[in-house]
């Protein structure tokens, strides 16, 4: 059954991101996509839909782009607000299956 998040933002892999990027404050697709074992064409382009709307922005931290929430738009507030809610209520076992601890990469030496 299709939850109604799910419905709200038409399918699962839009749900998904915005939930990833409430739980996490930030995100970069590649990583996403692995956590979460969709494919980055899926994730990529969800985060284009958003950020095409003003809900994101992104920036660019060496290689990798980094998407966010955009605190200009109107209603950004009350959209976090909504997905506290929904995150909030998911079981604490599907919160950590869904939004596993990301880790820092090894440091290189050299």
């Amino acid at each position: 059954m299709e939850s109604p998040l799910q419905s709200l933002f038409g399918c699962q892999s839009a749900m998904l991101v915005m939930l990833y990027l409430f739980h996490h404050g930030e995100l970069y697709p590649a990583g996403m996509a692995r956590d979460m074992r969709l494919s980055c064409d899926q994730v990529q382009r969800q985060l284009d839909k958003f950020a095409f709307a003003g809900f994101l922005v992104s920036k660019r931290v060496g290689a990798k782009r980094i998407y966010e929430f955009n605190p200009e738009q109107t209603g950004i507030k009350e959209l976090k607000r909504l997905l506290k809610a929904f995150h909030d209520a998911l079981p604490k076992d599907e919160q950590r299956s869904l939004f596993p601890a990301r880790e820092r990469p090894a440091s290189r030496r050299r």
